[in-house]
């Protein structure tokens, strides 16, 4: 998994999140006046698994460390100063 892929499921996530807030207050308001909160109840639960998918975001940012933090190989070494010339 790249950068930008994560950034992207950062993007998708904000979205979700977003809409979540915004379902959930149409929710609040429908059940206060006593409307039926059926299908904003099952598009909260939706939502809320997508927000989930963080832990998705989290392991892949997890791995981008442990690759940034590992020491480099010979091959490595000098591929990155074959790069610099």
């Amino acid at each position: 998994m790249e950068i930008k892929d994560i950034a992207t499921m950062l993007e998708e996530r904000k979205k979700a999140y977003d809409e979540l807030q915004k379902t959930v207050t149409e929710l609040a308001a429908a059940k206060a006046d006593g409307k039926a909160v059926g299908d904003l109840t099952a598009k909260v639960e939706t939502l809320s698994k997508a927000c989930d998918q963080f832990d998705e975001i989290k392991t892949a940012v997890e791995e981008l460390q442990k690759k940034a933090n590992r020491p480099q190989t010979d091959g490595e070494i000098k591929a990155a100063a074959d790069l610099g010339e």
